[in-house]
């Protein structure tokens, strides 16, 4: 079953070498059993163009048979956009509507990477620890959503087995030098806050078992 992590300053160290200040990212960490499942909410709609970021480690030595699913906006007319690595974890696979490309990408070490998707409306830019993995040209399409699920294609099907941090869904597509920045703090800092903190449409709260939705700019000061 999946089970909350509440992290740990040897965890972090080991998953996070570069950590920013004193920023925890929440991470939760899946056996392949139970997955998050979230209500619909127009906040994970990117059809217009968004960004789609986290960090994810693989945990699995043999191939499960299935592309195990980290992410995925999804409902009877298929999935708005689903993220998953593929089974030999060798890249990132990406699902929208009736498309669906792969960004090569070595995950076999086991280690938590950084991946953020920016869509620009008519392509999808696949960035993995700050650098260009793959441009897929195809957007995220617009499809009805029974839910947010993380961990697992619908609740059920190709569960995830390993760890994701971090989840942030933005309105925009970001900059790719933004994204790097900020992969590693936390984006409401008083100080310097994410300079696209508008259009942070949700984030997850995994210490809680939640996601955070950006109603009536929850985010802004």
């Amino acid at each position: 079953m999946m089970k909350l992590v509440f992290p740990a300053a040897l965890f972090l160290a080991a998953a996070f070498p570069a950590l920013a200040g004193d920023y925890a990212p929440d991470v939760a960490e899946f056996d392949g059993g139970e997955s998050y499942a979230f209500p619909a909410d127009a906040a994970y709609d990117l059809s217009d163009g968004g960004t789609i970021e986290f960090w994810a480690a693989a945990d699995w030595r043999s191939d499960p048979g299935y592309d195990p699913v980290i992410l995925s906006n999804t409902g009877e007319d298929g999935s708005s956009y689903l993220i998953a690595i593929n089974a030999d974890r060798n890249a990132l696979v990406v699902n929208s509507g009736d498309r669906f490309e792969t960004a090569p990408f070595d995950f076999s070490d086991g280690k938590l990477h950084h991946v953020a998707l920016a869509n620009t409306g008519d392509q999808t830019f696949v960035l993995i620890d700050g650098s260009l993995a793959g441009a897929l040209d195809f957007k995220i399409v617009d499809l009805p959503s029974s839910g947010l699920f993380v961990g697992s294609a619908n609740g059920k099907d190709a569960p995830f087995m390993g760890a994701i941090a971090g989840l942030r869904l933005w309105s925009v597509p970001l900059d790719p030098v933004t994204i790097a920045e900020f992969s590693l703090r936390n984006v409401e800092d008083a100080d310097l806050p994410h300079p696209d903190l508008q259009f942070l449409a949700a984030m997850s709260d995994f210490r809680t078992g939640g996601m955070i939705v950006n109603a009536d700019n929850a985010f802004e000061e």
